[in-house]
């Protein structure tokens, strides 16, 4: 357990916290690269699967599945809102990246009434300005009209009118003119439609199609047509500020891969657009300290994003207890995935960091599966008194309840709703300290308990102390981020470079264009690495567009040459991520690798604050021996006496049992001194 400090931490000298600059060195290391990769690796693989399994078990709620009781319509309509509400959460967190949902009447509506007009607006408002296709085909011309269907049309008048050169939509179908009932060949003529004041003759297309069509296009409504509607016109102004143009749904937050999350520009190209601008820094955050810390300083804290961002939204609002299933899977996940990495990280930083010694990537390996349930414990126990302290809370909401009885033991008991409130506070402000438990357990080789009691402990006792610590990690890390960043994108960046410098590969022509940049087409997107390696490409254009309220610019490939591709050509370029995927996960792995070790220095230095521990004391386990008590003693051989240890065998660590020989019996014993007297029988 931590000790209580014995007197007021001394405030913390430059030889304290300058020992945080040798976690570049230290971090810098392919056994830590390795590890951090393959967690990283694992983390994606774990919340897909979750997130597959429990977005799959859900159904998009509609309310005409719910208006089934007349008489208990209301109730209803709040049943559909919580599901809808609760949908829209797990949608933006287990969705399918990219899926563009709108937001719809459902989402809108306060009422059953409400939902209904908006609902009905909101359909005929799409009708109005859904796109049709006019076409012409040798003298005939195509009308393609979505959820309908196709249309050979003629000319009534010969001559289409410039008008038609716009983008046609299905209020410019203006008039339909069905054929009579059983008029026959008579009633051909009558079979017109005429778009945007242009006479069409329908030439083929069954009679009960033209209704369906006619029908599409009655129930178009312009905006117009909405504003003059007759009765609820308080619901007007709602279905133009939410309908006209709605948001599109956030989806799949959690569900990026780490190949195509949001990591901001690529060094290279940052640093060239320097160059490029006589060092005016462009930054898309506008300034220094804004990319620092939008950009930078999340890529290095983005451990600690994966294990604090599920449990932001466990206390969500809107979370269903399905929800929340979801979310505390998630949670255990990545604690067990950076329990076991993290935890062999930090055991191989700490001995490197305390006594300059290496280990083997099997034995950390080892180290860390022999203590995992103590990694994933150690912050699984407040979150489980976290539950327990909720449970209470929720059994006096229950209790409140009650009319009157329930009000008058909610105001006697609030300060004990105060006191547990500050408790559960108290936890949660803790949790920051989940590396300092890896790193207690990494350090000391102890259990859960331990690792729980020093990090709390560490945390508030020396709150400043350990925030100093934190700030010059940051500050430090997201420098040496971008330098790695850097070096890697320029090694790939140059070595393509020189591929691509041989004469004649490069051609304006698509088709004769060899330039290899179509081998990086599928190449990953975070970091900018697929936007550097395609980016000296003759036949790639720039294209902007904001992503989380920034304006982010990326290349891609025109279609013209992208249809030129052969299949051959993705394939090979298919085969080109196996070098480059893994190559990226290593460079990301460093902001990994070096928070698990700047979270393992910063253990040390609040030891010796806090507890007065010296910098190299570590635990060490004997490789032969890793529980004495555990371990049933060697068998006795009587037959030849066993060596006394000497101090040249001992080793540090090691159980040594110190065996002393039994004194030899004489063969004849020696005689008692005499005194001078008699003492014979005789």
């Amino acid at each position: 357990m931590a000790q209580e400090p014995t007197a007021t931490p001394s405030q913390p000298t430059q030889s304290s916290w300058a020992k945080l600059f040798l976690a570049f060195k230290i971090a810098l290391d392919m056994k830590k690269l390795a590890l951090a990769a393959a967690g990283i690796f694992l983390t994606a693989v774990g919340w897909w699967a979750i997130g597959w399994t429990f977005y799959g078990m859900r159904e998009f709620p509609e309310w005409a599945k719910y208006d089934n009781d007349p008489d208990n319509k209301i109730s209803r309509w709040n049943y559909f809102k919580a599901k809808r509400v609760s949908w829209n959460l797990i949608h933006e967190l287990a969705g399918r990246p990219g899926d563009e949902k709108p937001v719809d009447a459902g989402d809108i509506a306060g009422s059953p009434e409400e939902f209904e007009d908006l609902h009905k607006w909101e359909k005929g408002y799409r009708r109005a300005n859904e796109e049709i296709v006019l076409s012409k085909e040798n003298v005939h011309y195509v009308l393609k009209v979505r959820n309908v269907g196709d249309f050979k049309l003629s000319l009534k008048v010969d001559g289409i009118p410039a008008k038609f050169k716009k983008n046609l939509e299905v209020q410019d179908i203006d008039k339909i003119v069905l054929p009579k009932a059983n008029d026959g060949k008579d009633a051909e003529p009558e079979r017109t439609l005429r778009i945007a004041g242009v006479e069409f003759k329908i030439e083929e297309g069954k009679t009960e199609k033209l209704k369906d069509l006619k029908a599409h296009c009655d129930g178009a409504l312009r905006l117009i047509d909405i504003e003059n509607t007759q009765g609820s016109h308080s619901y007007v102004q709602t279905f133009k500020s939410n309908l006209v143009r709605p948001r599109i749904k956030p989806a799949g937050k959690l569900m990026v891969w780490p190949w195509s999350e949001n990591r901001g520009e690529n060094p290279y190209l940052l640093v060239s657009d320097v160059v490029r601008e006589k060092g005016t820094l462009q930054l898309s955050t506008g300034s220094f300290l804004g990319w620092l810390c939008e950009v930078q300083a999340p890529v290095l804290l983005e451990p600690l994003y994966k294990f604090l961002i599920p449990l932001h939204y466990l206390v969500h609002k809107d979370a269903s207890g399905w929800d929340r299933l979801f979310l505390i899977c998630l949670i255990l996940w990545t604690l067990a995935v950076w329990g076991f990495f993290g935890g062999a990280i930090s055991r191989i930083a700490a001995l490197q960091f305390a006594r300059n010694e290496r280990i083997s990537l099997r034995d950390a390996i080892k180290f860390s599966r022999e203590r995992l349930v103590s990694y994933v414990a150690a912050p699984v126990l407040p979150l489980g008194l976290l539950l327990i302290l909720t449970v209470g809370l929720m059994i006096l909401g229950w209790v409140q309840w009650i009319p009157v009885f329930g009000e008058v033991v909610a105001v006697l008991l609030w300060p004990v709703v105060l006191l547990v409130g500050l408790i559960m506070a108290v936890i949660v402000v803790g949790l920051i300290g989940w590396p300092l438990m890896v790193a207690t357990i990494s350090t000391e080789g102890t259990d859960s308990f331990d690792a729980l009691s020093r990090s709390y402990s560490y945390i508030y006792t020396a709150p400043w102390r350990y925030l100093w610590y934190t700030v010059v990690s940051v500050v430090y890390g997201a420098a040496m981020v971008f330098f790695v960043g850097l070096m890697a994108s320029l090694m790939v960046f140059m070595g393509k470079w020189g591929v691509s410098s041989a004469g004649g590969p490069a051609n304006l022509l698509p088709e004769m264009d060899r330039e290899p940049s179509y081998l990086f087409i599928n190449a990953p997107s975070s970091m900018g690495w697929r936007d550097l390696l395609i980016s000296n490409s003759l036949h790639v254009n720039a294209k902007t567009e904001k992503i989380g309220g920034r304006t982010v610019q990326h290349y891609d490939f025109n279609k013209d040459y992208q249809d030129t591709l052969k299949p051959y050509h993705r394939v090979f370029s298919a085969l080109m991520c196996l070098w480059i995927y893994p190559l990226f996960l290593m460079v990301l792995g460093f902001s990994y690798s070096f928070f698990w070790t700047a979270s393992t220095i910063i253990y040390f230095l609040m030891r010796r604050d806090v507890d007065d521990t010296e910098l190299d004391e570590v635990q060490q386990d004997d490789e032969e021996l890793d529980d004495p008590f555990l371990k049933a003693p060697a068998p006795s051989t009587p037959a030849a006496p066993m060596p006394m240890a000497t101090p040249a065998n001992d080793r540090p660590g090691a159980l040594s049992l110190n065996v002393v020989e039994a004194p030899r019996t004489p063969a004849t014993p020696s005689a008692p001194p005499s005194d001078g007297n008699d003492h014979s029988d005789k």
